[in-house]
């Protein structure tokens, strides 16, 4: 699937009463070789999950969101990947993952009603498709290009 419609169908997910994560996060390797994700994620998102009552529905949704964001960092990131964009609500059944070999400046985390979406399309703005032709005297033929 493209990111295109995987943004369009991101941008249609209807408003949710429960938390909608939405986690952008640099997985490039730092000087040292070492991720410089999981600090963020482990401070971030406790200190999210702490802003919801401690039995509340919104919460619960929020803490599964945790674990299957955890989880998927750790098992079933692509390691070639420079930026992963996480959307999720499990009480919405929302979790989709985007990787990419493009970059974003800083590590962000957004909770709302909806996935937000403006980092994801400046992502792929970066990368846009174009095409080349070439031609001889016999021949044409048209390439084209996306990231």
């Amino acid at each position: 699937m493209s990111l295109t419609e995987q943004l369009e169908r991101l941008a249609g997910f209807e408003p949710a009463p429960y938390p909608v994560v939405s986690l952008y996060l640099d997985t490039r390797a730092n000087q040292h070789g070492r991720d410089q994700h999981q600090a963020f994620i482990r401070k971030e998102l406790k200190a999210r999950s702490r802003t919801y009552p401690s039995n509340s529905p919104e919460r619960a949704s929020l803490d599964q969101d945790v674990e299957r964001i955890t989880r998927f960092l750790e098992n079933e990131l692509d390691p070639s990947a420079n930026t992963v964009a996480i959307f999720a609500c499990s009480a919405g059944e929302l979790f989709e993952t985007v990787q990419s070999a493009g970059t974003i400046p800083q590590h962000a985390l957004h909770i709302g009603d909806r996935p937000h979406l403006y980092p994801l399309a400046r992502l792929e703005s970066q990368s846009p498709r174009y095409a080349a032709v070439v031609t001889d005297t016999n021949t044409a033929h048209i390439l084209v290009f996306a990231a």
